[in-house]
């Protein structure tokens, strides 16, 4: 099965539009998907809408072009024409930034109609795949979230360790709070589905996240005390290198052993 990412934790992943994150209102709702897509990612716009706003887009463009032309080739005397000169530049520019609103609107509208598409086939195959939260990225206005970006490590079955970036979903930006939202080392549920290129819902949940932390705490000290001897051997055999007790060729044999054991 393919996975969002098969970098290592560490290494720089790149933000893939097709990995979500949702925040569910209570615990029972991380262990399973929604049956409706729209519960995930908003419902697309329609084709009909889009080619509306595509339409209008086209003819604000010709007007704006035909009123530069105009103003540069009959409203050319003295300083006035380099007034309409920059006054038609700010009207480029704001088209400019407009179509690109627009195209990504139009990109963002597709990849919704994928996934609702292709969503009976994700809820059939994607796997549950426990996970933990490494940092995240939060913007917050008045104790409100408006974005956030959680970077989630997690091994899929027989694989490597592995690494993704969930973003937040639109639709839950307005009502979620700073207490609601992930903090590092919280465990979540990554949902990947099939395909090269799969998409991924990361589910959340505070309470669900609390009551796995006494085993998760539990795991990590059973854990602790070999991952605690490697590094002070490992730190001895570096003491011993420093103070010539051991040449480097001695040294990558012992540190070879030590990581051998």
């Amino acid at each position: 099965m393919a996975h969002a990412s098969s970098d290592h934790p560490g290494g720089s992943i790149p933000r893939n539009p097709r990995v979500r994150l949702r925040l569910v209102t209570s615990p029972a709702e991380v262990d399973y998907l929604p049956a409706d897509a729209s519960m995930l990612v908003a419902r697309p716009m329609s084709h009909a809408a889009r080619l509306r706003w595509l339409a209008a887009g086209v003819v604000g463009t010709v007007a704006v072009l035909w009123y530069a032309l105009w103003v540069l080739f009959t409203e050319n005397d003295g300083t006035l024409w380099v007034w309409n000169t920059v006054w038609v530049l700010v009207m480029c520019a704001a088209l400019i930034s407009l179509w690109i609103s627009f195209i990504s609107s139009w990109r963002g509208s597709l990849l919704k109609r994928e996934f609702s598409d292709m969503y009976p086939a994700f809820l059939a195959q994607a796997q549950a795949i426990h996970g933990t939260v490494a940092e995240r990225d939060v913007t917050a206005y008045n104790g409100r979230v408006t974005r956030l970006t959680a970077t989630v490590d997690y091994t899929p079955p027989g694989q490597p360790p592995a690494r993704l970036i969930a973003r937040m979903t639109g639709n839950a930006r307005s009502t979620v709070l700073q207490s609601d939202i992930p903090q590092a080392g919280d465990a979540v549920m990554a949902w990947i589905g099939p395909g090269n290129d799969p998409w991924v819902i990361v589910q959340f949940n505070k309470e669900w996240a609390t009551a796995r932390l006494p085993q998760r705490q539990a795991k990590a000290g059973a854990e602790e005390p070999e991952e605690s001897r490697f590094v002070s051997e490992l730190a001895e055999l570096t003491q011993m290198l420093h103070r010539g007790d051991l040449t480097p060729e001695e040294y990558e044999d012992a540190k070879g052993r030590l990581l051998n054991e």
